[in-house]
Formats: structure tokens, C-alpha cells, sequence
């Protein structure tokens, strides 16, 4: 990756990467579904983050770059926060699935005209009735809050990594050289005041010809390249981690409002039960709309998973090349 490339679109609405295209979120999302699905079955949600929360602190410890530590921090803890987020979803699908299974079993029953039966079907509504909606406005609560640490974690990343980009160019000049005297007090200019990494008194005695001075210039310069790359990273992820959650919390949304729904449809029934025509009709609505919830809940339960892997990714990226700076 090269610093000098990488574009920086300008700050909208806490939108920074509005050119980031499915290329780079197919890179994220390189490791196998089936494989993390596997995994994911056999495991507890707490344990599907890479790498584990407890390992961060070393590896801040270790880093190379001071500036770094509290904006990755911040950028590991709301990464992991949004982990925790998406067990709590996957938790809520499976509570779901076994909710609905009073409604199969009464849908199942109420065609028979006997009246065990029914009375059987009108059980098992009543079991329904009696259950929350795991998808109730507390989770709304967490995507609001998820989205306001997403939006001030980013707009960290993105300024500080302007910043970098400015002082890596004006770098990059003075590596190349920089020729006539009015040019090289410019640069000092410029780069007086940014963090210290560049001092004026290590520039006054600069000159083209000067082989320590460009070799310092040049580490220099790797130092910079390296600080961007780490928080070219990080920012990616957070944007589109921030797209994911976006997406999560309209589907989630969606079938909050179809399972309260539902419900007012069975108490509706509940409360005249003795009236078989409408228990009939009851049944026809949920029947009808019985494969379409089926297909959204699976619908979420695959985007939360290819939003876990796309977490772990991402970390991963960034915890690789902050070891590489080490």
C-alpha cells in the first residue's frame, strides 16, 4: 500500500470512503462463510472474535507508534463492542426460531375441525403470546449507540490520517530533494508543529547532497507510510462496518415490526377464541406470511455472520500490520 496513493475524499456527513467499492469488501471478506458458519456452531458467540480482546493491550504496548495507541484502542473496543452485538443477534434469531415453533405446531392443528384439536392449536398460541420479541426497541438503543462510536471513531481515523498523508508528502519532497532556499524554509514552515516528528533544527542543515541526512529522511518517510497504512486500515473497517450495522438494523427493523405483528394477530384471536371462523382466517394470514419471515430471518442471521467475519478480518489486517511495525 502506498500512502502517496491513497486517496482521501473529503469529510461529509462522517462519510469519508464514499469510494470504497465491493472490491476492498471482498478482500475483507476473503476467509470462508462455510467454514466461519462451522465454527460458529460450535462455538459461543464471546469466543467468535479475532483476535480476542484481552490480546490488544499487549500489542499496544508494543507499538511503535505512541499516537496510535488510544485511536486503535478505540478502534478495537468498538469493533469488539459491534462483535458482541452480533452474538446477541444470532442469540435472538435461535429465540425466534424456537418461538415460532408454537406457531408451526398451532398452524399445523387448526385445520382439524375437532374440538381437542383446536383447543390444542389455541395452547400453543397462548404459548406464543406469553414470549417476548427478542428483537424489542433495546436493541434499536444499541444501534444508536453503535452508530454514534462508529461515526467518532472514524472521523478520528480519517483526520488523523489526513495529517499523516500531509506530512508524508512534504517528506517524500524533501527526500527527492529540495532545491534554492526559499523552497527549503517553505517546507520548514510546513512541517513546523506537526507532532514533533520533524524538528527545524534537523532541517536547517539539510542539504541534497547529504547522504545521512536523506537516509534519516527516508526512515523517516517508512515511518509515515507505515503510521497511514495502520490507519488506512482501521478507518476502511470502521466505514464499512458502519455499512453492515446499517444494514443489520433495517433488517432487524423489518422483523421486529412483522413479529409484533403477529402477535397482535394471535391475541386478536386469543380474545375470541370461540369464534372458528376467525381462528380460520388468523391461521391463513400467518400461513401466507409464514415462508417470507422464514426467508428474512434467514436473510439477517447470514448478514450477521458476514459481518463477523468482516470484523475479524479487519482486525486481523490491522493487528498484522501494526506487528509488522514492531
Amino acid at each position: 500500500m502506498q500512502l502517496g496513493c491513497i486517496q482521501y475524499p473529503e469529510q461529509t456527513n462522517h462519510e469519508p470512503f464514499n469510494e470504497v467499492n465491493e472490491e476492498y469488501k471482498s478482500i475483507l471478506r476473503t476467509e470462508s462463510y462455510a467454514d466461519f458458519l462451522t465454527k460458529a456452531h460450535l462455538s459461543s458467540a464471546e469466543s467468535l472474535l479475532e483476535p480476542d480482546q484481552d490480546e490488544i493491550p499487549s500489542l499496544l504496548e508494543s507499538a511503535i507508534f505512541p499516537d496510535l495507541n488510544v485511536l486503535m484502542s478505540n478502534y478495537f473496543e468498538v469493533s469488539a463492542e459491534a462483535s458482541r452485538i452480533c452474538g446477541d443477534l444470532l442469540r435472538a434469531i435461535q429465540e425466534v426460531n424456537a418461538n415460532y415453533q408454537f406457531i408451526h405446531r398451532a398452524l399445523e392443528i387448526v385445520g382439524s375441525e375437532s374440538p381437542e384439536l383446536v383447543k390444542l392449536a389455541l395452547s400453543e398460541f397462548d404459548s406464543f403470546n406469553l414470549l417476548g420479541n427478542p428483537f424489542s426497541d433495546t436493541n434499536r438503543v444499541d444501534f444508536e449507540l453503535m452508530r454514534e462510536r462508529h461515526s467518532a471513531v472514524l472521523q478520528q481515523l480519517t483526520s488523523k490520517a489526513k495529517k499523516v498523508k500531509t506530512r508524508f508528502k512534504w517528506m517524500r519532497r524533501l527526500r527527492e530533494g529540495c532545491k534554492g532556499t526559499t523552497a527549503l524554509l517553505e517546507l520548514v514552515l510546513a512541517i513546523h508543529g506537526l507532532s514533533g516528528l520533524i524538528t527545524g533544527s534537523t532541517l536547517l542543515g539539510l542539504t541534497p547532497g547529504n547522504f545521512k541526512r536523506k537516509r534519516r529522511l527516508s526512515k523517516k518517510c517508512s515511518f509515515l507510510r507505515r503510521f497511514g497504512e495502520q490507519l488506512e486500515l482501521a478507518a476502511r473497517g470502521t466505514y464499512i462496518l458502519n455499512r453492515d450495522f446499517d444494514t443489520l438494523s433495517r433488517l432487524v427493523t423489518r422483523l421486529n415490526n412483522e413479529i409484533e405483528h403477529d402477535k397482535v394477530m394471535v391475541r386478536f384471536c386469543l380474545e375470541r377464541r370461540e369464534e372458528r371462523f376467525l381462528l380460520r382466517e388468523v391461521v391463513k394470514v400467518l400461513k401466507k406470511g409464514g415462508g417470507g419471515f422464514k426467508k428474512k430471518v434467514k436473510e439477517l442471521e447470514e448478514h450477521v455472520y458476514l459481518c463477523l467475519i468482516t470484523i475479524n478480518r479487519a482486525r486481523v489486517l490491522v493487528t498484522k500490520e501494526m506487528s509488522n511495525s514492531c
